[in-house]
């Protein structure tokens, strides 16, 4: 995801987002985490992909509560290739 919009050439998700997004996906492999637009707001959203525990859905425009709410769900920082799972 590069974050442009390739229709206006405008930054399409702010760059910090970008980052964000990029370790949430890493931190959650079980989960397909996005970006999404709604009512003006950029939020993240990461759906549950298997039948794992842990919440199915969890939506919010601040990603501290995606790595609150799915903590336990994080892959270990141990694994090779795997960054540091963050505090929120």
């Amino acid at each position: 995801m590069t974050g442009w919009d390739v229709f206006t050439c405008q930054p399409s998700v702010p760059p910090g987002m970008v980052t964000q997004l990029a370790e949430l996906r890493a931190a959650l492999p079980n989960y397909d985490v996005l970006v999404i637009r709604c009512a003006g707001q950029f939020r993240f959203e990461a759906i549950r992909r298997h039948a794992d525990a842990g919440p199915w859905c969890v939506i919010s425009a601040d990603a501290g509560d995606l790595w609150r709410e799915l903590a336990a769900c994080v892959r270990p920082a141990g694994k090779a290739g795997a960054p540091a799972a963050r505090a929120p």
